[in-house]
């Protein structure tokens, strides 16, 4: 046993992994977050991990497990470090509620950004901003599952967004070669595929080759069945995912769609900051307010309609994929001298 002071406690701000193994329970000090740094592969050395170089059967209270009792259960030849490891790989991490929710704060934002990653507006193809998924995944009280991995959590989730808003998972852009005495039969395997859309088709002397867009679910299907119906065929991924990244200028139709589904899911910033502009407005007997654009916030409006109007503009739609890329706003005059050069910064 660790002998510490009466009025000192020591090893409890710590994180413990504990291990059950033939009917006794095993625990090891750690420090807090390297037990996840160890298992990602991120961290390799023990000292690193361990606070305490010691197999513990209660670590609070500081009692070590006896050598005799660890040789009879894990084998004479099982050296100390070799138990350790097996506790840390296998053993449960008990963490505190904060360290909990943190952990479930970080799985719920890295579910939500793969969610962005994957999926577009159907009609736009554009992908949506991160708060605007956060929302709708508050909205159907999605609950994150710790044992379960983020990247299935989010498209089993994509499903039952898919039924709730305008939502799709972005295409694939594929492409098939094959002999051209295959052609029929290769037009036959991908015919009934889901938002299949052919781009490019050509014939040659001996070979045909069909570009086309599909959904990615439908991707196995094709590496699958498609060498069983032609001989020897050629499948390329020319893009994982075919997402509207260009800037320009959004059909009004498209507009309305949008603002309407933004409305809805109450997420749509420059809405809300316009709304909150003319109650303050209102409450002051102002009727000459300024409305501030949030994404570009040099454009500075004292008309309700030239500030809705702005929303539709190139310069409004650049600014907006920069800011969800993280990049700082440009202003009108730059964009307009610059346009085409710095397009290039978002593509």
């Amino acid at each position: 046993m660790i002998n510490q002071p009466v009025n000192q406690v020591r090893l409890t701000n710590v994180a413990i992994v504990k291990y059950k193994y033939k009917g006794k329970r095993f625990e090891i000090a750690c420090y807090k977050n390297k037990v996840h740094n160890y298992r990602n592969h991120l961290e390799s050395d023990l000292d690193e991990v361990l606070q305490i170089n010691e197999v513990f059967t209660n670590v609070s209270k500081g009692t070590v497990a006896k050598k005799k009792e660890l040789d009879t259960l894990f084998g004479k030849s099982t050296k100390k470090e070799q138990i350790i490891k097996m506790i840390l790989e296998k053993g449960e991490l008990q963490v505190s509620n904060l360290e909990r929710e943190d952990e479930q704060s970080t799985k719920f934002n890295e579910i939500a950004s793969t969610i962005r990653d994957k999926c577009v507006h159907p009609e736009t193809r554009r992908q949506y901003p991160i708060t605007f998924i956060k929302k709708a995944l508050d909205d159907i009280h999605f609950a994150v599952k710790p044992n379960k991995p983020t990247k299935k959590q989010a498209l089993d989730v994509i499903k039952e967004l898919e039924s709730r808003i305008a939502i799709t998972r972005a295409q694939m852009r594929l492409k098939v070669e094959v002999n051209l005495q295959d052609a029929d039969r290769a037009k036959e395997c991908i015919k009934d595929f889901k938002d299949l859309t052919i781009e490019k088709s050509q014939e040659t002397e001996q070979k045909y080759s069909i570009v086309f867009l599909v959904h990615p679910s439908h991707f196995r299907d094709v590496n699958e069945n498609l060498p069983k119906v032609c001989e020897e065929p050629t499948i390329e991924v020319i893009s994982h995912l075919v997402i509207n990244e260009g800037v320009q200028e959004i059909k009004d139709d498209q507009v309305q769609d949008l603002s309407k589904e933004a409305q809805n899911m109450n997420i749509n910033d420059d809405v809300e900051e316009e709304k909150k502009e003319s109650s303050k407005a209102k409450g002051k007997g102002k009727k000459d307010k300024e409305f501030r654009c949030s994404s570009c916030t040099m454009a500075v409006f004292d008309d309700v309609k030239l500030y809705r109007e702005h929303f539709k503009t190139p310069w409004h739609l650049f600014n907006l994929k920069r800011k969800m890329k993280n990049l700082e706003i440009v202003s009108e005059q730059d964009f307009e001298e610059n346009q085409d050069e710095l397009i290039e910064t978002i593509m």
